[in-house]
């Protein structure tokens, strides 16, 4: 909860990482029942990862999933770790 009632200054020392990239290969995965899809410009930034996540394998959508996706899809989640890993 302390998370969410510091969100101002949580943004203040994230900035040190602006402009920075994600360079370790990645697997993005989200619910299609995620609440945070519904934020305004969310699909932007996913659609926009890979300029900052030069090595994102994949954006994968889990379906009839929330945001617990391990609890909620452990095997589609399995698996995409399973193919994931493989790949590298």
């Amino acid at each position: 909860m302390n998370y969410y009632r510091n969100l101002d200054r949580n943004w203040e020392m994230q900035s040190a990482f602006e402009g920075l990239l994600v360079k370790v290969p990645s697997l993005y995965l989200v619910g299609e029942r995620d609440t945070g899809l519904a934020m305004p410009g969310m699909h932007e930034i996913i659609g926009g990862m890979p300029q900052i996540v030069p090595k994102l394998s994949a954006s994968r959508v889990v379906p009839q999933a929330g945001h617990w996706l391990q609890q909620e899809a452990p095997n589609f989640v399995n698996a995409a770790l399973i193919e994931f890993f493989r790949e590298l």
